[in-house]
């Protein structure tokens, strides 16, 4: 009876010391927050058998900060693109006693438009909550897309073609997938010449697009689809935003999406791989 009460005993003391350093962790764990996320709990100091526990938070709080910071930097590259056209715009008001000035202060408008637009895409890409995954023809999103370019001013002098008849259905989000391939098409025209066709096609579960314009520099292939990333940093046209919602929403599909310089015929060819 003596030997079972000391084992007893020891039992209590054992688990009662683990208990008292579990409680200890919670309380660190609960004093993190966004001012001190780089904060991790230490591994070496607690029992064998809860240690893969708080490994498996620490990695968490990797993924966390790592996705924290990049919202930070997005919301600081957003205000610094809105506050060139709203500056503009404010000049503009102050100027406009003509119907040249007019003109000007709606375009920028309709530039600021597209910012906040294109930043509001990307939000909503970004939340897997927001997609309805069901079984999707590519054919048929790509017939859309091309249907809602009639009429498109930037397309004047400038032809969209299909090209094949390949079906190409995958279990995805139309609607989104639509903003996707919309994107890539209205890149390619932007980077079109006069009397450019831009092609858009479809290889098993890969959507390809490609342009007859310039290409671009190898050099800045990996940064093209980050956000507000623009080729020529003095363009104006476009908000820096639509390849890098194409990168979320293949990356959603569980894919991605890359740019090659395809040699034969010039341009730029961009395959989305979903």
């Amino acid at each position: 009876v003596g030997t079972l009460s000391i084992i007893f005993l020891a039992a209590i003391l054992a688990l009662r010391k683990s208990t008292q350093r579990i409680r200890r962790y919670c309380l660190l764990a609960d004093r993190i927050e966004p001012d001190n996320l780089h904060e991790r709990l230490c591994v070496s100091a607690v029992p064998v058998e809860i240690a893969p526990l708080v490994e498996a938070f620490n990695r968490a709080l990797d993924r966390i900060e790592v996705a924290y910071r990049v919202q930070q930097r997005f919301v600081a590259n957003a205000a610094h693109e809105l506050k060139t056209p709203l500056s503009i715009i404010r000049a503009q008001v102050d100027l406009a006693s003509n119907a040249v000035h007019r003109q000007r202060l709606l375009a920028d408008i309709d530039a600021m438009a597209r910012n906040v637009q294109q930043m509001l895409y990307l939000s909503q890409v970004q939340d897997l909550g927001n997609y309805r995954f069901h079984e999707v023809s590519l054919k048929r999103v790509i017939e859309d897309v091309i249907a809602a370019f009639q009429g498109y001013p930037g397309l004047v002098g400038k032809s969209l073609e299909m090209v094949g008849e390949e079906e190409g259905v995958i279990r995805g989000d139309d609607a989104i997938l639509f903003t996707a391939i919309r994107n890539l098409v209205d890149n390619a025209i932007r980077h079109s010449p006069e009397g450019g066709v831009v092609e858009i096609g479809i290889c098993a579960r890969e959507v390809w697009v490609r342009d007859c314009g310039a290409g671009f520099d190898p050099k800045t292939k990996h940064l093209m689809f980050e956000r507000f990333w623009r080729a020529d940093a003095s363009q104006t046209g476009g908000s820096g935003l639509g390849l890098s919602i194409v990168a979320e929403i293949a990356r959603a599909h569980g894919g991605k999406v890359a740019a090659e310089l395809p040699g034969e015929g010039g341009g730029s060819l961009f395959r989305l791989k979903l």
